[in-house]
């Protein structure tokens, strides 16, 4: 396809997707409040690297409920909280670091 084309048509598909994200309440429903914040921070940043949406409004949109969390005031004590353990604890942190970068965000958590 033409390259003005595809624009129109990813335009259009990331509008539909967005509109999906919103009246679904999909992003909600991945940040369910009663999960622990480390469940809630993982689905969401496999869901923003999943490929399921396209760069755009709606990727824009559940990256910032990621980035959201991440600002929050001892986000890393909080995720570490959700582990009994803590050497599980300080694994499922470093994972979880490994698992921002290769999503698409970058070290301080901000989408690349």
């Amino acid at each position: 396809l033409a390259e003005p084309l595809r624009r129109d048509l990813a335009d259009r598909l990331d509008t539909v997707m967005m509109r999906f994200l919103s009246s679904g309440a999909v992003i909600e429903r991945l940040d369910t409040l009663d999960d622990p914040l480390a469940a809630r921070a993982i689905r969401l940043v496999r869901f923003c690297g999943s490929g399921l949406l396209i760069e755009g409004r709606s990727l824009a949109f559940a990256r910032a409920r990621v980035v959201s969390h991440l600002r929050q005031p001892q986000f890393e004590q909080k995720f570490r909280e959700s582990y009994g353990d803590p050497a599980e604890a300080e694994h499922a942190l470093r994972a979880f670091h490994r698992l921002l970068v290769e999503t698409g965000f970058d070290a301080r958590g901000r989408p690349t």
